[in-house]
């Protein structure tokens, strides 16, 4: 709340800026920077969700802040953006399409993660997804998104069993495009393309990195709760791949927090591949809320470490 409070004035002057923006210079940005997707320039649809996003969150601060009138006529702006994104870019198949770019990984994927698409075209949206996935030049699914959509993709695909599969597969991928064929091509850091540049691009860059919040929110479950300050509410819900995978054996994955430290490790044990034994901590001042497949939300306070054994961690099917 200090920080909204100690830099409203710079942020209202940023936000009302955009408000004499004209569509085409807000259509006109980054796109999905350093994307490899076949017709992927998606900067009309990313500008948009840009802006809806501005308008979001300032209507939001100005409701925490209490200012009420404000955070009404910012959530009708941003309620006008997201009617133009789906009127000018939805599809009646659920694909979002543009003069300059066709299905995409991005296009379905940034939607989805906001909630932009109408819920009735949320499976038509999500199957427009699965199908941007596969492309005739390469050995199945792959990730070809840049720096904006790699977490959207990621999370548009977490929620049932075998979509939960096809975003570890693309993730454990050694073949170009992907984060192992940075491996093999001798990368200690991430780099600012998929593909390798002697000269143009930085080897060094931290962009693709949003992969980082997948593998601690989701295989590692560790996650703070919307209503949450400082992890004083912690939920945990990990997740493992599943019969369809035999390479990933467990997670260790640790968050550290001003309440201290967050622990969230996980061995698979049995032949389903989705029995394991998951061991978790929870620092003093926090409470954490257990979210098991199947079980009913439970609540364990802080300042202690649990071990769970033969628990099942995989989605329902």
């Amino acid at each position: 709340r200090r920080s909204m409070e100690d830099f409203y004035s710079s942020t209202k002057q940023w936000v009302e800026f955009l408000e004499h923006v004209p569509r085409a210079k807000v259509e006109d940005g980054l796109s999905d920077w350093m994307n490899v997707e076949t017709n992927g320039n998606v900067r009309a649809l990313t500008g948009e969700i840009f802006l809806w996003r501005n308008y979001d969150a300032w209507a939001k601060i100005n409701e925490i802040l209490g200012k009420p009138g404000l955070a009404d006529a910012y959530r009708e702006k941003a309620n006008k953006v997201l009617a133009h994104l789906n009127t000018e870019f939805l599809q009646k198949d659920g694909v979002y399409k543009g003069k300059e770019f066709g299905l995409t990984q991005c296009g379905q994927a940034m939607p989805l993660q906001f909630n932009l698409q109408p819920a009735s075209a949320t499976g038509a949206v999500l199957a427009g997804l699965v199908k941007s996935l596969g492309e005739a030049s390469l050995s199945g699914p792959h990730m070809r998104t840049g720096m904006f959509c790699i977490k959207p993709l990621l999370f548009a695909l977490t929620g049932k069993r075998d979509l939960f599969h096809l975003a570890y597969t693309i993730l454990s991928r050694r073949d170009y495009p992907s984060y192992g064929y940075m491996l093999d091509n001798n990368a200690t850091t991430l780099w600012e393309s998929w593909f390798f540049s002697n000269n143009t691009y930085s080897h060094n860059h931290p962009m693709f990195s949003s992969v980082s919040v997948w593998f601690i929110q989701v295989l590692g479950g560790i996650r703070q709760k919307s209503t949450s300050t400082a992890y004083s509410t912690i939920v945990l819900m990990p997740r493992a791949p599943g019969p369809l995978d035999a390479t990933l054996k467990g997670v260790n994955c640790t968050l550290r927090t001003l309440r201290g430290v967050i622990e969230s490790n996980w061995t698979v044990i049995g032949s389903d591949r989705c029995t394991c034994n998951w061991r978790f901590s929870v620092p003093f001042g926090s409470t954490a809320e257990i979210g098991l497949p199947g079980k009913n939300i439970t609540t364990v306070q802080g300042g202690g470490t649990h071990e769970l054994f033969g628990v099942n961690l995989c989605e329902p099917k």
